[in-house]
């Protein structure tokens, strides 16, 4: 007997102890939010206040209408928020999500309620993509185009872009097809004039015929050009000026040419020929008829013979005759 009466009371004890918890975890609840399978809104940005009914007695139920969900990028374009996005989202903001109930549906699909999209929208679509090119530096529409109206039952939206290929370097044309799952709704057709990056080396300083292009009288600037770039400025610098350039000036190749090599042989100058046949190495004495550097063919007089002979300029500053 005394054996029942302590089970008795250890279940009754038992049972007041889970009615208890369960009550404190009701009492935890204090908000309580309701999802609609959809809902249709006007406005580009999604706030969770917009979506679903929030029941709640203190001003957290004020945070929670203002927390943002999203943006709509297209009119039409349907986004589907479920209950554990929404969740990351409320506990982002700082409130404690174990204070919240969810009723009505498992996800809620918000529709932006816009039936157009602007020419503007349009544009900017078909400019990112020809941004995506990076060495075009300036886009420019060319003519205009007409904004796209949108029925109501229009429910999965979206835009596919391309570019033309076979246009002529400063005239492209993109076509934006606006659809409506596996539906072309519209085609749009843009055109545009486009202009390049590009570099030229410009006089920083006068710069006298024979003078050589450094950092130090030369610079580059950026500028727009009609046709993909061809940078000249990094082949120009080392070249020597052909001809007096002002400052200011748009400095071109063909102003330019290669810089000579030091003078090796000078006018009247002895110089040592030297002829290699296999082993055999001839050499004698000569007088250079004019001046030579590496590589240059010049006429040199035997000092022996007093023959004049062609010859080459060698980098160590012999001759070798040219058979």
């Amino acid at each position: 007997m005394k054996n029942l009466i302590i089970k008795i009371l250890f279940i009754g004890f038992s049972i007041g102890l889970m009615q208890g918890c369960y009550a404190g975890a009701e009492e935890n609840v204090d908000i309580k939010i309701y999802l609609p399978r959809s809902v249709r809104l006007s406005a580009d940005e999604i706030l969770l206040g917009d979506v679903a009914v929030i029941q709640a007695q203190d001003e957290t139920a004020g945070r929670l209408k203002n927390i943002s969900l999203g943006r709509f990028a297209l009119p039409g374009q349907n986004i589907v928020f479920d209950r554990a996005t929404i969740m990351s989202r409320i506990a982002a903001a700082g409130i404690d999500t174990k204070r919240i109930e969810f009723s009505g549906s498992d996800a809620v699909s918000a529709v932006q309620r816009s039936q157009q999209i602007s020419a503007e929208q349009i544009t900017a679509i078909a400019e990112s993509l020809l941004k995506k090119n990076t060495l075009i530096g300036q886009i420019t529409p060319v003519g205009r185009i007409k904004p796209v109206i949108l029925s109501e039952d229009v429910n999965n939206l979206h835009i596919i872009a391309k570019i033309v290929e076979g246009e002529s370097f400063t005239n492209k044309k993109a076509i934006v097809s606006i659809c409506d799952g596996n539906n072309v709704l519209a085609n749009c057709e843009l055109n545009f004039r486009v202009r390049y990056n590009s570099t030229e080396l410009v006089a920083a300083a006068e710069i006298a015929a024979g003078q050589q292009i450094t950092n130090d009288n030369a610079r580059t600037r950026n500028i727009l050009i009609d046709y993909p770039p061809i940078s000249e400025s990094g082949t120009v610098f080392g070249m020597v000026a052909k001809l007096p350039i002002k400052s200011g000036q748009v400095i071109r190749s063909d102003m330019t040419v290669r810089p000579q090599s030091a003078v090796m042989v000078a006018k009247n100058q002895a110089v040592q020929i030297r002829l290699q046949k296999g082993p055999l190495l001839i050499t004698a004495v000569g007088k250079a008829l004019s001046d030579g550097r590496a590589g240059d063919v010049i006429k040199v007089e035997n000092a022996d013979s007093h023959r004049t002979i062609v010859v080459k300029v060698r980098q160590d500053g012999s001759v070798e005759p040219v058979l």
